[in-house]
């Protein structure tokens, strides 16, 4: 679970550049929805956050299951 975690923060890394490159700064009262619309209608963006998102969850469930040592030393 960490590893699949992990991966998907560097697609999502790169689609944010991506989007940076790609759109134009705007100041308006709407810019925030607009390009909160622009990037979940991206699935470049939207399906590694969807996975890092269910991999959250699994990775807190882990850590519930296993001892917190053990948890601690795999994790780092």
């Amino acid at each position: 679970v960490g590893i699949v975690w992990g991966m998907t923060n560097a697609l999502i890394e790169g689609s944010a550049k991506d989007f940076h490159k790609n759109t134009i700064q705007s100041s308006g009262r709407f810019s925030f929805l607009y390009d909160f619309i622009y990037l979940i209608s991206n699935w470049r963006f939207s399906i590694p956050f969807g996975v890092n998102q269910v991999c959250s969850i699994g990775f807190n469930f882990v850590l519930v299951k296993v001892e917190i040592s053990i948890a601690q030393t795999v994790a780092n």
